[in-house]
């Protein structure tokens, strides 16, 4: 993922995934299990939709807030 702020794009989808930041050099990670996901610097944001699958959507969809979405990114959430 892109974004002008990329340590508080990854902090705000770690806070909805329940998971932790790692601050890189370009920007930070977001670990997850079986990887990261990388959020770096860019002009702009770009980034429509996630399918999510996680141990509790109910748990995250909470986090979320009502209209399941981050800066107009809709998350998909399925249980793992």
């Amino acid at each position: 993922m892109e974004s002008p702020d990329p340590v508080a794009l990854a902090n705000r989808w770690a806070d909805i995934l329940g998971a932790s930041t790692v601050s890189t050099e370009t920007g930070a990670q977001i670990a997850i299990e079986g990887g990261v996901i990388d959020v770096v610097h860019g002009d702009t944001e770009h980034l429509a939709a996630f399918h999510v699958a996680v141990t509790d959507p109910d748990a995250t969809r909470a986090r979320l807030g009502p209209d399941e979405s981050v800066g107009g990114v809709r998350l998909v959430l399925s249980a793992d």
